[in-house]
């Protein structure tokens, strides 16, 4: 099993052109419905300005990307 954590940040500033409040804490949770060729589930927290996603690939023999840019 394969675990991945990314952070976001949307503080306002100068540098970018959006910014994203959220004030209420949320969880959303994402798993594939196909689980014979997908076997990911991700997982979202959001607070504030802040953002954190845990990506979990549960196939270990799996070598596609978790993730896509």
């Amino acid at each position: 099993m394969k675990i991945k954590l990314l952070t976001m940040s949307t503080t306002p500033s100068k540098e970018h052109n959006y910014w994203q409040v959220v004030f209420l804490p949320t969880v959303a949770m994402f798993i594939d419905k196909n689980r014979e060729k997908h076997n990911h589930v991700a997982i979202n927290f959001e607070w504030l300005f802040w953002s954190l996603t845990i990506l979990i690939n549960i196939k270990d023999d799996d070598e596609r990307p978790v993730y896509f840019n």
